[in-house]
């Protein structure tokens, strides 16, 4: 099947897909507000979407704030300030009550891949519930409307491996993403052949060798912060009051107007030279570069502290340390490979210098589902304290972030909420291998993360 079939037979299947592109050929809206997460992802989701509505001649706006879920007080500024005919939410969560972001005459689309956190019914979610991520679903909807580019293939490419929805000759490209994959491939090789040089934090399997694809897609993680805010204006006077997000953003939106030849891009060097702002994005890299040498040993002291399963759970805290999640993530896998584990996760949990707390997650597999385990303990920080915009939590099955942001909540008190979360899931695991776990306790436990439980 190929990519455009593929496409074709989504849209008879897939209502709110069909809505979308429906609702964009018709010209039904004429002015979009487009709310993107400001990691990777949704940053390359943004500059397709952007290029879409840019080829139909379709009006927009553009916020990318720092929270994952969308903040009830921005869409209130936004839109007493403006009329929108419809608000686009992409990568920034599918959670129940975006509901209320639906006004007369004003749609509210979602367009995101993460676990759901509650069913919104009056929004247009397009959401698979696939392996995916939000850069594939707005170039779906752009190949749906013909107005895809070889550009556009290659932003999504980046945006499928910075959110490791794919990892090209470590394992197999989910059916889902395939047709597309097997046609965009052919037209970028060259960064995606094996090449032996400094390993980026996704090799996390070995560190003989990389991809052009992998360094493009960890240099995408260092300039916009990766989602976590790792801006460096507080240490440089030449990035200070910039918005890195935007600046990656506005950066791949002019290299698709200057139709650069990107197949003829083979090493992150050529990538990098082929970008407006080169000099403020090298400097940026170059900041991130040097905090992974100065924090890649912090990690020295994580821990076994649990086993749930067939998982080995590692646990680390600490104060405020950069490029945590990246660090963390090749840790795991040194401490996989040292030990011979059949499946491993590691659970950071750290205070922020600015009094928050941040507990951070990656897994090797999907054996437990450290996405539920986020949104799961968020909610109960949720119900505890209030603040749920504040108090946010979620993820993918083996990545996943949960953050405070409250300093007045102690680190000391969300720690114990997480501890009591654990010891939960301890309490489960061990009744089922006693065989003494009930079918609805079974249930539950998966619901809590412990993937493994989900066969009886």
């Amino acid at each position: 099947m190929t990519y455009q079939e593929h496409i074709q037979a989504e849209l008879k299947e897939n209502r709110a897909f069909s809505a979308i592109v429906e609702g964009l050929k018709s010209r039904r809206w004429q002015k979009i507000l487009i709310f993107a997460d400001d990691d990777p992802d949704g940053g390359t989701a943004a500059a397709i979407l952007i290029r879409t509505l840019k080829a139909m001649r379709i009006d927009y706006d553009i916020d990318m704030p720092e929270s994952f879920e969308l903040e009830a007080f921005r869409v209130k500024e936004w839109t007493s300030r403006n009329r929108y005919d419809a608000i686009f939410c992409i990568d920034k969560g599918t959670c129940g009550y975006y509901d209320d972001f639906v006004a007369d005459g004003r749609d509210f689309v979602v367009i995101d891949h993460h676990l759901y956190q509650g069913d919104p019914q009056k929004c247009i979610v397009y959401n698979p519930r696939k392996p995916c991520c939000t850069a594939y679903l707005c170039h779906r909807i752009q190949a749906a409307l013909d107005r895809r580019q070889d550009f556009d293939d290659f932003v999504a490419l980046v945006g499928l491996r910075a959110d490791w929805a794919i990892r090209p000759h470590t394992t197999d490209v989910a059916e889902y993403i395939l047709p597309f994959y097997q046609e965009a491939s052919k037209k970028f090789p060259r960064i995606l052949k094996k090449v032996n040089s400094r390993p980026t934090w996704m090799e996390i399997d070995q560190r003989e060798w990389t991809l052009p694809l992998n360094q493009i897609a960890e240099w995408a993680f260092a300039v916009t912060g990766g989602g976590f805010q790792y801006w460096y204006g507080d240490r440089d006077a030449s990035l200070r009051d910039r918005h890195p997000p935007t600046i990656f953003l506005n950066s791949l939106l002019k290299l698709g107007q200057e139709a650069t030849s990107l197949g003829d891009i083979e090493t992150l060097e050529d990538f990098q030279r082929s970008l407006s702002n080169e000099r403020i994005l090298r400097r940026m890299y170059e900041w991130y570069l040097k905090d992974w040498e100065s924090g890649s040993t912090l990690l020295d002291t994580a821990f076994r502290a649990a086993t749930l399963g067939p998982v080995s759970v590692y646990f680390f805290t600490g104060g405020d340390i950069p490029l945590l999640p990246m660090i963390g993530s090749v840790k795991l896998g040194d401490l996989v490979k040292k030990n011979n584990h059949e499946a491993a996760a590691i659970i950071m949990a750290v205070q922020l210098k600015n009094g928050w707390t941040h507990f951070s997650m990656r897994g090797t597999s999907e054996k437990i589902h450290v996405g539920k385990m986020c949104s799961n303990l968020a909610q109960r920080l949720v119900a505890k304290h209030g603040f749920k915009d504040e108090i946010t939590g979620g993820g993918h099955p083996q990545a996943a972030e949960c953050k405070v942001r409250r300093p007045e909540i102690s680190f000391l008190s969300n720690l114990g909420e997480l501890v009591d979360y654990l010891k939960k899931l301890e309490a489960l695991d061990a009744q089922a291998v006693a065989g003494k776990i009930a079918p609805g306790d079974r249930t539950f436990a998966v619901e809590l993360g412990l993937s493994y439980l989900s066969a009886p």
